[in-house]
């Protein structure tokens, strides 16, 4: 686990390369994992990670989405592992793994940037994605 002043450190390192139009795919992502420790209000990294603006000014929208309870998330792991055993048995295509797997990776980041209290590593195991030690 990173201490705080490594986070800021990173989160500043991210900015600069941000604003010098050179961030890679990859610090991107890294950025996307960090949302939790991004200040709210902070646009240019949030909306660089890909947090909606309403979202980043902590404004609701008209029809936003219900608040996601531990349910949700475990029917969400609950499907994903029902997707990979099924993409198993029918001995799916490596790149039918990639999307699924690029897909819990998206998910697990959303649920991070609704709750960051989120269990990621649960979630993944839940949903296939990890195998427990």
């Amino acid at each position: 686990m990173a201490t705080p002043k490594r986070i800021k450190a990173r989160l500043a390192h991210l900015r600069r390369e941000l604003r010098a139009e050179r961030i890679s795919y990859g610090e991107l992502s890294e950025l996307q994992d960090l949302v939790p420790y991004i200040e709210p209000g902070d646009l240019e990294l949030l909306e660089a990670a890909g947090v909606p603006e309403e979202q980043a000014l902590g404004k609701k929208k008209a029809c936003s989405n219900p608040a996601w309870t531990k349910q949700h998330f475990e029917l969400v792991a609950q499907v994903f592992a029902g997707l990979r055993a099924e993409a198993k048995r029918r001995k799916a295509d490596p790149l039918a793994y990639s999307v699924l797997d690029r897909s819990i990776e998206q998910f697990d980041a959303e649920f991070r940037v609704r709750n960051p209290r989120f269990d990621s590593l649960k979630f993944k195991m839940a949903a296939a994605y990890l195998v427990a030690p």
